[in-house]
Formats: structure tokens, sequence, C-alpha cells
């Protein structure tokens, strides 16, 4: 039985050990999340935050253990939700300004849901499309 695990998938494990990090930090040093929330349609599920960053944490030191920098060329797209979405690439994606289509994964760190992706450092103005809401502008 081969028990290793691919290049891929050691990224993604530490993105998501990371951005566990990165949400404690936050909600420590902001009290909480935001007041302002964006809803998803009609899910009953609103988007609380959406950050691009370089890094996890955001203002973690590039050599420290707990720290997972992009890729060159790449930075992370985060979504935080208050509630739990269904995902796949036909059901929740992210489109950039230039048109380009992300899919995006989800997950679930320190209570808190989110939705994210690496995408090209160049890419800017973030819509999110979901099953048959109407797309969001997410402002990043």
């Amino acid at each position: 039985m081969n028990t290793k695990l691919s290049s891929s998938r050691k990224r993604l494990i530490l993105f998501y050990i990371a951005f566990a990090v990165a949400m404690l930090t936050t909600l420590v040093a902001c009290g909480g999340s935001s007041s302002e929330k964006i809803p998803i349609g009609d899910t009953g599920v609103n988007i609380t935050g959406v950050v691009v960053v370089d890094r996890f944490p955001p203002d973690c030191k590039q050599d420290s253990a707990a720290c997972t920098m992009a890729d060159k060329g790449s930075q992370y797209l985060v979504i935080w939700l208050d509630g739990e979405l269904s995902y796949g690439s036909d059901v929740a994606y992210v489109t950039d300004s230039s048109g380009a289509r992300y899919s995006v994964g989800n997950g679930l760190i320190s209570g808190n849901n989110f939705l994210g992706q690496l995408v090209p450092e160049s890419a800017n103005g973030f819509t999110l499309h979901y099953q048959d809401a109407d797309p969001i502008a997410l402002g990043k």
C-alpha cells in the first residue's frame, strides 16, 4: 500500500493548516467576524469576508513552519462563510475580470466555513457563481 502524498495534496494540507492559524489570528485580533454579510441567494449562507493573500497567515514570517507561501505568480483567494455550502466545479466557482474560471474547494476551520482557491497573482475582480443564485461580485 503506497501512503505517499502527492505534492499537490501536501500543498493543500499545508494551505488548510496555515489557513487555520490565520483564522485564529484574525478572530483574536478582530474580536470575531465582520458584521457585513452578503447573502448567497436563498441558501441561508452568507459571505462574511473575502481575502486575497500571498501567504497564510497573512502576517506570518516566510520561513516559519506555520506559514504557507503561494507559489510564485499565485495568490490565495479565500471566501469566509457563516454556513456550509455544497461545492464542486458545476455548483460553485469563481471568475475573474478576464472571464477566467476557477473551481473552489471548501473547508471548515475552527468552526468557520470557507471556499478557497490558488489563483494567478494578476487575477482580480472576482465574482462568485453558485448554483441558481445571482453572481456575487467579491470586491477583490
